[in-house]
C-alpha cells in the first residue's frame, strides 16, 4: 500500500470530519447487509485470535510475540494461581482472563474471573491504578465465588 502525502492525510482527516454521519450511516448499511460474513469470520479461528489480540492491545498488553501469547492462552483450561478449571467467555467465576500489570503492560498469568479481580484489587490497587468501584452486595458475591473456587 503506497504512502500517503501529508497533504492526503490532512483532506482524509477533514472529509471524515465534514461526513461524520454519512460515514456512520454507511458502516451501519454495510455491518447490516455483512452480518453474516462478519459472525462467520470473528468465529473462524483466524478472527477470533486477531479479535482477541487486538481487544488485548487496546486494553494496554504489553508482548512481543501475541501468537505465542494467543497459543498460550487457548491451550490453558487451568486457573494458573488457584487450579480451578477455565474457559472462555465474560464474568468472573471460571472464566478464562489474561492478568496483566495496568502500569507496565507487563504479561503475568492466565488466570480465572476471580483470580484475576483479587490480583487487580491487591496488586494494581498499591501502585494507585484500580478504579474498579463495586457495591456491597456485588462483593459479597465475588467473596463466595472467591472461596467456592479456592476450595478446589
Amino acid at each position: 500500500m503506497p504512502q500517503l502525502t501529508e497533504q492526503q492525510k490532512q483532506y482524509m482527516k477533514e472529509y471524515r470530519e465534514k461526513n461524520k454521519e454519512k460515514l456512520k450511516e454507511r458502516k451501519k448499511e454495510y455491518d447490516e447487509k455483512n452480518k453474516e460474513k462478519k459472525k462467520q469470520y470473528y468465529c473462524s479461528g483466524t478472527g477470533y485470535r486477531k479479535l482477541t489480540i487486538r481487544r488485548w492491545k487496546r486494553q494496554g498488553v504489553k508482548c512481543d510475540d501475541f501468537d505465542t501469547l494467543f497459543e498460550k492462552y487457548i491451550n490453558t483450561h487451568n486457573c494458573e494461581k488457584c487450579g480451578c478449571e477455565i474457559t472462555s467467555g465474560s464474568g468472573l467465576k471460571g472464566k478464562k482472563k489474561l492478568d496483566h500489570n495496568h502500569f507496565t503492560g507487563e504479561f503475568r498469568n492466565i488466570v480465572c474471573g476471580i483470580c484475576n479481580f483479587n490480583v487487580i484489587k491487591v496488586e494494581d490497587k498499591a501502585a494507585g491504578l484500580c478504579k474498579i468501584k463495586v457495591s456491597a452486595e456485588v462483593k459479597k458475591q465475588i467473596e463466595a465465588i472467591a472461596k467456592t473456587c479456592q476450595k478446589k
